[in-house]
């Protein structure tokens, strides 16, 4: 999450929210690499982007409030992680489908090679005189 998105959804200025990061990394002996974000309107801006331990450390100083918006936040993005993004273009659906194919060609091939070597093992078997469920027979 990035530290212009924990400030908007404080409430708090991105300044004092970059400070408080600052100050927690040094605290905790960590780094993060700052990001010139483009602005739409003025100069340009240094942006953090923490992972999810690290914005729940940072925000668990605020209000309870703010920390279940922060919490509720990240629950959002994780379910938007796990859902496939739909693709928007014809190419990226043809891609989508591309990978798809391969990913069930190369299981089907894996499943034919175990297939196979259980017929290899079965036909052991039997040339030496034992059937595959002759052993469960009493």
């Amino acid at each position: 999450m990035s530290s212009r998105e924990i400030a908007e959804l404080t409430g708090k200025d991105h300044d004092n929210i970059r400070r408080d990061i600052k100050l927690m990394a040094e605290a905790l002996s960590l780094s993060f690499e700052e990001k010139v974000e483009p602005s739409t309107g003025g100069r340009p801006s240094k942006v953090f982007a923490l992972p999810k331990r690290e914005s729940l450390i940072l925000v668990s100083g605020y209000s309870v409030q703010l920390r279940a918006r922060i919490v509720d936040r990240w629950m959002e993005l994780e379910a938007q992680a796990s859902v496939p993004a739909i693709p928007r273009t014809f190419a990226a659906a043809l891609r989508l489908a591309a990978e798809t194919q391969e990913r069930l060609e190369a299981a089907t091939a894996e499943l034919w090679e175990i297939a196979s070597q259980l017929v290899d093992l079965a036909g052991i078997q039997h040339q030496a005189g034992a059937s595959p469920s002759s052993k469960h027979r009493p």
